[in-house]
């Protein structure tokens, strides 16, 4: 199972932050949700995404604006300029060697490709 993203998890702990605060469990959420406590649980440990609507009807519920549960996530994804030039280069040289160890060359192509269109979606 692939790690959650840190903005799922930041939405899960917001989430399970203020269904503390408020006073309601789980199971509670989840009847006014018309979801499971399982389903409830799953989105605060961000083994699964709270869809947009899902997360406007949480907010309305627990009286709450929906920029709530993204408080902290502003600094989930710093840019690598951040990073001194030694500890870029290091990185660099880890992702190559990782590269290169790739005996199928389409795949190695495909990588490429991904971390190309990755970085012209990047400001």
């Amino acid at each position: 199972m692939p790690k959650p993203h840190p903005v799922d998890q930041i939405v899960g702990q917001r989430l399970r932050e203020l269904r503390v605060a408020r006073k309601k469990s789980q199971t509670e959420l989840g009847q006014l949700l018309g979801v499971t406590f399982q389903q409830i649980q799953k989105y605060e440990n961000a083994a699964n995404r709270v869809s947009a609507s899902r997360l406007y009807e949480i907010a309305q519920l627990l009286e709450v604006e929906v920029n709530h549960f993204f408080a902290g996530a502003s600094s989930v994804d710093q840019p690598m300029v951040d990073l001194s030039p030694e500890e870029l280069q290091s990185l660099e040289i880890k992702l190559v060697a990782a590269w290169r160890s790739i005996a199928d060359t389409t795949v190695r192509n495909d990588i490429v490709s991904l971390v190309e269109s990755l970085s012209r979606r990047m400001p």
